[in-house]
């Protein structure tokens, strides 16, 4: 099988893989600063909450090399602002909150400016690392819970493209097709933005993985018919108590398939689970802009002057959601406690080196 690379650390710039472009062109775009990191953010260049998070942490190297200070404690200062402007590109990713944090905290435990820049980025490596092996992790713990035989639904794009390679949900029906389990996949298109469509589909055609692309509104019908064994999905944020922020559509996916006592599983590392209650009030407050839903390609599909909103993300209650997959485990109902001992960073991945990990590994060519 291919491998999907959709960021690479060069040692001076970040190498990404357009996902706006895809699925028509495969083209990667080169950054050298933290502000085009961000802009990358910004566009949905780059989108899913580990791989945002592991640019982030890069963007934070990359700004430690384009000051040039003998000062430690106006690098410091510096690189302090740069990480609020990154976390500002997505302030409801815990993962990049936290990475953000790992990187400032090795940068500030040098005592001289070179040490800075090599520690920063040594961390930098370390999480991207991280990643990489915690999806692989969750991929093959989540393919035991996939049927032998029969049909997945899943919705957005949980795959290589939303984390440094492999994928969470997707990793798991990649790892179950590995396995030579017979499975076709389902994908809802994901609107407004079509990551299942253009994003999702086009990991599994590179992997040679049967699927069917259907309308988001029909997800209930084949849900509902028997057609369906069971749906995974990916989470962007985890509360305490297992609620589940993710893509805008996942939370009716959730009730119809509990409707229709259909399994529910969320797979996510646990970088993303929270601590604290504190910060959900405004986790569904999320918007993008509009003109996501008004003029998605060049044409316009809405009559001028509709009053519009398009909010980004939803919350699956924990009572709809029947276990939640990391790269320590599987997490059944009630999840508190497990929750609250995973998310504690006591237990790191330790894993040889990746090969996607090399400098100069190519990307996947359709």
């Amino acid at each position: 099988m291919p491998e999907i690379v959709p960021l690479e650390w060069t040692g001076d710039s970040l190498r990404l893989l357009d996902q706006l472009m895809l699925p028509q062109e495969q083209s990667v775009v080169t950054v050298h600063t933290h502000t085009e990191v961000i802009s990358t953010v910004n566009n949905m260049q780059i989108r899913g909450t580990s791989l945002v998070a592991v640019a982030g942490a890069y963007a934070l190297v990359l700004a430690s090399k384009s000051i040039n200070t003998l000062d430690l404690q106006r690098m410091f200062n510096y690189l302090g602002d740069v990480g609020k402007e990154v976390l500002d590109a997505n302030p409801m990713n815990l993962s990049l909150e936290k990475s953000i944090s790992r990187v400032l905290l090795a940068g500030y435990a040098a005592k001289v400016i070179s040490s800075v820049r090599s520690q920063m980025e040594d961390e930098a490596i370390a999480i991207h690392r991280e990643d990489l092996a915690a999806n692989q992790l969750i991929g093959e713990i989540g393919s035991y819970l996939l049927p032998t035989e029969g049909a997945i639904l899943t919705m957005s794009n949980s795959g290589a493209l939303a984390t440094t390679g492999y994928g969470t949900a997707l990793g798991a029906i990649r790892s179950a097709h590995n396995r030579s389990k017979k499975l076709q996949v389902i994908v809802a298109e994901t609107r407004p933005m079509l990551e299942g469509s253009r994003l999702t589909m086009w990991e599994l055609v590179q992997l040679g993985i049967p699927s069917t692309l259907i309308v988001d509104s029909a997800s209930g019908k084949y849900i509902a018919s028997g057609k369906v064994n069971c749906v995974v999905v990916g989470g962007d944020r985890i509360s305490p108590t297992g609620d589940v922020a993710g893509v805008i559509g996942t939370y009716p996916l959730a009730v119809i398939a509990h409707a229709n006592q259909v399994p529910f599983y969320v797979m996510s590392p646990t970088s993303n689970i929270d601590q604290s209650e504190k910060t959900w009030e405004s986790i569904g407050l999320v918007d993008r802009l509009s003109t996501e839903i008004l003029q998605f390609s060049k044409p316009l599909i809405v009559p001028k002057g509709v009053n519009m909103h398009n909010p980004s993300v939803d919350i699956t209650p924990s009572k709809y959601i029947t276990g939640i997959v990391t790269e320590k485990g599987t997490i059944e109902p009630p999840f508190g406690n497990d929750l609250e001992k995973f998310s504690k960073p006591n237990t790191g991945i330790h894993q040889e080196d990746s090969k996607e990990m090399s400098h100069g590994q190519s990307f996947a060519k359709s």
